[in-house]
């Protein structure tokens, strides 16, 4: 509970910015970070069948909705919440919102058409749309609430380095 900034005004001993680093390397481990309470329900319901042990990231609670029952939520699976143009935000948990403000707000500003893939799941990653959606960008950030070192961002850098021959 309270997994990145969301306590943060409370001061720095509030901060759980290392989980995601700290949980990722660790074998059979399941980690989701949910961008809101209706994801969040659709993960638990949905890991009632998973084998192995699961590492759930929530934030504090009382964020916006932002999806809906048409999204196909299931562990492991991304969600594209906004298509791209040139530029794609990649996120994950509650950053994901701030990733569909962010990307609103360079085309309000800036004219510039960016999209959003969430990915509720951080490990396993959904590797079959990180290989659709990097092919047709040219730029991409990644939005997290952890350190730099091992986290969600870091475990798309490896997945590109792993995967480049084919994402070309």
């Amino acid at each position: 509970n309270g997994g990145g900034l969301v306590y943060a005004p409370l001061g720095p001993t509030h901060q759980a910015i290392e989980d995601i680093s700290i949980m990722r390397p660790l074998p059979n481990l399941t980690i989701i970070s949910p961008s809101d309470a209706h994801e969040m329900r659709e993960l638990m319901l949905d890991s009632i069948n998973l084998k192995g042990p699961l590492y759930v990231r929530i934030a504090r609670g009382g964020e916006k909705i932002i999806n809906n029952k048409k999204d196909k939520i299931k562990i492991g699976k991304a969600l594209l919440k906004k298509k791209p143009g040139k530029l794609l935000f990649i996120s994950t948990g509650v950053m994901t919102q701030k990733a569909l403000e962010a990307s609103e707000e360079l085309k309000k500003k800036y004219g510039i058409n960016s999209g959003v893939l969430h990915l509720g799941t951080i490990k396993p990653l959904d590797e079959k749309i990180l290989k659709y959606w990097l092919t047709k960008v040219k730029n991409i950030i990644t939005v997290e609430e952890n350190i730099l070192e091992g986290g969600f961002g870091s475990s798309i850098l490896e997945f590109i380095n792993i995967n480049l021959k084919h994402l070309r």
